[in-house]
C-alpha cells in the first residue's frame, strides 16, 4: 500500500476516534471519576493526595484501624499509586479544573494507544505483504470499540494502564525481533511507569511473558531477561515511590493490602456459595458482549480457536500468540474476581488492544483473497450497513438502558424478576444486526465463490462496524450518563437544587456525584459498600429512621437497595434521576 495513502488512512481513523470523543469530554463525573479528579485537586495544591470524600467512606475500615481518621479523608496512594492523579493536576494546571481537562488526559493516553495498536501490529506482522492492512483494520476496530470510546472518557487510570502495557509489549516483541539488550532497559522503565499507574494487570503480564518462553523451550533465557526488567522495572518504582511518600509524610504499603481485599472477597464468595458464585460469573458473560459489541467476542474466540490448531499443528508458540494469551488471562483473572453482571467493565480494559489486532489479522486472512475487486461486495455490505442502521434506530435504540434496568428503575430481582427477564429477552435484538446481515451477504453473493465460512466472518466484521458506530453515535448524543450509572441524568440540575435549598454544613443523604456537585457533605446512599465488618444497607436504615439527614435524595438503584420506609421525610420533586425527600420538622 501506498506509503501516502496508508497515512491518510491512519489519519482518517485517528480523526473518527477524535469526532467521536470530544462531544463528551465534559459530561458529568460519576463515581470513581470524583474520586480521581478530587485527588488530582489536591494534588494541584500541593497537597497529598487527599480525598475528601464525604464523611462516610467504609470501604477501607476492615484494612485500616483508624476509622475516625477514614471518616474524614483518604489518600488515593492508600488505593493504588498516584502517577494518574498527578496527570490529571497537569492537566488541570493547563485547562483549569474541568471535566474536559481530566477527561482530556485520558483521552490522549487513549490515543497513544490507538497509535500502539497500529504500530504492534505492524510490528509483529512486519513479513506480511499485507502488513498495513492488517495494522490498519486493527486501529479502526480499537477506534469504534463502545468500551474503548467509553474508557476514554473513563476519569480513572485503566486506560492510562492499558497504554503503558500496550507499550511493554510494543517493545518486547521489538526485542524478540532486533536482540538489542538496550530493549530490556527500555521495558524496565515501561514497567516502572505501569507500576507507578495500576498494578492488577502486571501478573498477567508476566505470566504471559513467561509462557512465550517456557512453549519456545527458552525459560531459563525468559527468567533472566525477567529479572533483569524486573530489577530495573520495580527498583525504579519502589526508589521513586518511598521518596514520594517520604515527601508527603504517607504511607507507602498501603495500595498492597487494598489489592488483596477484592481477592480476598472473591473467595469468600465462592466459599459462602459456589452455585451462585458460578452463575454470577456465567450471567456476566452477557456484558461483556453487550460492551465490546457482539460480534466482537464471536471473531476473537473464533480467532483464538483457529491459533490453537496451528499451534497444535506446527507445535510452535509464536510472538502473534500473545495477543490471544495476554487478553484470555486478564478476562479470567477479573471475570473470576470482579465481574459485573451490568454497569461498566472498566477492569478488562487492558485486553482490547490486543483482542483487536487479533481479530484484524483473522478478518485479513479469512476476506481479503475473496473480496478483491469484487463490486458486489461492496454493494451487499453497503445494503447490511444501511439495514443495520436502521433496525437500531427503530428497533434498538439504546440496548444498554433495559441492560442498566437497576440505574433507571426502582426495582429488585425478588420483586421485578418478570419485568427482568422481559428486559434481558428484549436485548437479544442486539444480536440481530448479525442475522440480518448473515442473510443478505447469503442471498447475494455467489456461492461458489464464497464458502459458508468466509460468509460468516464477512458478516461479523461488516455487523460489528455498523454496530459499534451506532452505538458510538448514540452514546455520543445521550443526556445520560454513558458508562457509570449507565443511563441516568440531571446530576448537575439536581445538585444545582440542593445547593439552594441545603447550607454547607447539613448533612445529606445522597449520590457521590450529586454530593460533588453540590459541594455538601453526606453519606452514599448508593452504591453499598461490601464488607464483612459493615452493613451499608442498615446503617443508611437506621440514619434514615433515626432523622439523621436534613435531605435524603434517592436514585432508582438507591431506592431499591435501601428499600425502607421513609417515615420522618416528605416528598419535595424529582429532577432527571433524582428523588428528594426533605425531613419534616418536629412540632
Amino acid at each position: 500500500m501506498d506509503k501516502t495513502k496508508n497515512k491518510i488512512l491512519l489519519s482518517l481513523i485517528i480523526l473518527l476516534f477524535i469526532l467521536i470523543i470530544i462531544p463528551q469530554l465534559n459530561k458529568p463525573f460519576y463515581f470513581d471519576d470524583i474520586s480521581i479528579s478530587r485527588a488530582a485537586g489536591s494534588i494541584l495544591e500541593g497537597k497529598p493526595s487527599i480525598l475528601l470524600i464525604e464523611t462516610y467512606i467504609p470501604i477501607l475500615t476492615e484494612i485500616y484501624e483508624n476509622t475516625d481518621e477514614l471518616k474524614q479523608y483518604i489518600l488515593w496512594s492508600w488505593l493504588h499509586p498516584t502517577l494518574s492523579p498527578n496527570m490529571i493536576a497537569l492537566g488541570y494546571k493547563i485547562f483549569g479544573v474541568h471535566e474536559y481537562s481530566a477527561r482530556l488526559v485520558i483521552a490522549l493516553f487513549s490515543l497513544g494507544t490507538l497509535l500502539l495498536v497500529y504500530l504492534i501490529a505492524k510490528r509483529i506482522f512486519k513479513n506480511d505483504k499485507r502488513m498495513v492492512a492488517l495494522a490498519l483494520i486493527s486501529a479502526l476496530l480499537y477506534a469504534i470499540n463502545p468500551l474503548v470510546i467509553q474508557s476514554s472518557l473513563l476519569v480513572c487510570m485503566d486506560m492510562m494502564e492499558t497504554f503503558f502495557i500496550a507499550l511493554f509489549f510494543y517493545y518486547f516483541i521489538k526485542y524478540q525481533q532486533i536482540k538489542s539488550g538496550k530493549y530490556l532497559l527500555v521495558l524496565g522503565v515501561v514497567l516502572a511507569l505501569l507500576s507507578w499507574t495500576k498494578n492488577s494487570a502486571t501478573p498477567a503480564l508476566f505470566v504471559s511473558v513467561l509462557a512465550f518462553y517456557f512453549l519456545n523451550r527458552k525459560l531459563k533465557k525468559g527468567l533472566l531477561n525477567m529479572f533483569v526488567i524486573s530489577v530495573v522495572g520495580f527498583g525504579i518504582f519502589w526508589v521513586s515511590w518511598l521518596v514520594y511518600n517520604n515527601h508527603y509524610g504517607t504511607d507507602a504499603f498501603s495500595f498492597l493490602s487494598v489489592q488483596s481485599h477484592f481477592f480476598r472477597a472473591a473467595l469468600r464468595s465462592f466459599f459462602s456459595s459456589p452455585s451462585m458464585f458460578l452463575i454470577g460469573r456465567a450471567w456476566a458473560m452477557k456484558n461483556m458482549f453487550f460492551w465490546t459489541v457482539p460480534p466482537f467476542l464471536f471473531l476473537f474466540a473464533w480467532s483464538v480457536f483457529s491459533r490453537l490448531k496451528k499451534i497444535i499443528a506446527s507445535r510452535k508458540f509464536e510472538l502473534i500468540d500473545l495477543l490471544w494469551l495476554f487478553p484470555s488471562l486478564i478476562f479470567a483473572q477479573f471475570y473470576l474476581v470482579y465481574p459485573q453482571i451490568y454497569g461498566f467493565p472498566k477492569h478488562f480494559i487492558p485486553m482490547m488492544p490486543f483482542m483487536c489486532i487479533l481479530v484484524g489479522y483473522f478478518i485479513i486472512n479469512s476476506l481479503v483473497p475473496k473480496i478483491r475487486n469484487s463490486k458486489k461486495v461492496f454493494y451487499a455490505a453497503s445494503l447490511v450497513v444501511v439495514l443495520t442502521i436502521v433496525f437500531s434506530f427503530i428497533f434498538l435504540q439504546d440496548p444498554f438502558i433495559e441492560h442498566n434496568i437497576f440505574y433507571t428503575e426502582s426495582i429488585s430481582l425478588e420483586d421485578n424478576l418478570n419485568l427482568y427477564i422481559y428486559n434481558n429477552i428484549k436485548g437479544l435484538l442486539y444480536f440481530a444486526p448479525l442475522l440480518i446481515s448473515f442473510a443478505v451477504f447469503f442471498v447475494l453473493l455467489n456461492r461458489k465463490a464464497w464458502k459458508l465460512r468466509n460468509i460468516l466472518v464477512l458478516s461479523l466484521f461488516i455487523s460489528l462496524v455498523s454496530l459499534s458506530l451506532y452505538i458510538d453515535y448514540t452514546q455520543l448524543k445521550a443526556d445520560y450518563s454513558t458508562y457509570y450509572a449507565y443511563g441516568m441524568n440531571g446530576v448537575r440540575e439536581a445538585a444545582d437544587y440542593l445547593k439552594s435549598k441545603s447550607e454547607p454544613d447539613d448533612l445529606i443523604i445522597g449520590g457521590r456525584a450529586l454530593l460533588y456537585y453540590a459541594e455538601r457533605k453526606g453519606y452514599f446512599s448508593y452504591p453499598s459498600i461490601v464488607s464483612e465488618h459493615f452493613n451499608h444497607k442498615l446503617f443508611i436504615r437506621n440514619m434514615i429512621e433515626n432523622k439523621t439527614a436534613k435531605d435524603i435524595v434517592l436514585v432508582p438503584a438507591a431506592d431499591a437497595e435501601i428499600n425502607t420506609q421513609l417515615e420522618g421525610y416528605k416528598p419535595d420533586r424529582t429532577i432527571g434521576s433524582y428523588t428528594f425527600y426533605e425531613r419534616l420538622e418536629e412540632g
